[in-house]
């Protein structure tokens, strides 16, 4: 990946993030009575301060993007063969969420399970447009990384125990990660190269 790629999602990722936990943060906002109470002055300031927290979020985002990126590289040269680096990410796709359930769960487990079954239903949204860019075998990865890092992502809103907090907070990680995950193969091909299908 070229410097000029990297900023360019870099920054790309910024706003989608800002931008993301804006929305999520109005979307729970406008729920409550008091702030529906408060005047211009107010509102604008909680609106500057949701994107703020947006930026943080992606951030955090693109260091689990790296983070992922440096396991991915490291697990194909430990596993030779990529079928095995595919069953050890299909195992933490199974695990990783009733790990986070007994470690870290305060709410329902309604709430658990709305919040799992909204972030795999985006997760496999996700995989499957980038198995339309690529090809069959970004299906797993992009699982792994979408579900698993985005759970991970959230544990500090998780053990805040506010559903709120885990919503605002995993709409941004989920429309960053999806972002990344989805420019990834663009954004590491070779100026006037075209892209091959493979992740």
């Amino acid at each position: 990946m070229i410097l000029r790629n990297w900023f360019k999602l870099f920054f790309s990722t910024l706003l989608i993030g800002a931008v993301a936990a804006l929305g999520a943060g109005l979307v729970l906002a406008l729920s409550d009575a008091e702030f529906r109470a408060y005047g211009p002055m107010e509102i604008g300031y909680n609106m500057l301060m949701m994107a703020m927290a947006g930026l943080m979020f992606s951030i955090l985002s693109q260091m689990g993007f790296f983070a992922y990126l440096m396991v991915n590289y490291i697990a194909r040269d430990v596993f030779r063969k990529p079928t095995t680096w595919k069953i050890v990410q299909l195992f933490f796709i199974l695990t990783v969420p009733f790990e986070i359930w007994l470690f870290l769960w305060k709410d329902t487990p309604l709430m658990f399970i709305a919040m799992t079954a909204g972030i795999l239903a985006v997760s496999l949204l996700t995989a499957y447009r980038k198995v339309k860019l690529t090809n069959s075998s970004a299906w797993i990865p992009t699982v792994f990384f979408m579900f698993v890092a985005t759970m991970l992502e959230i544990a500090i809103a998780i053990q805040v125990g506010i559903a709120g907090a885990v919503l605002f907070m995993a709409v941004p990680l989920l429309a960053c990660n999806a972002r990344q995950i989805l420019m990834l193969h663009r954004m590491t091909v070779p100026k006037g190269e075209t892209a091959v299908k493979a992740e």
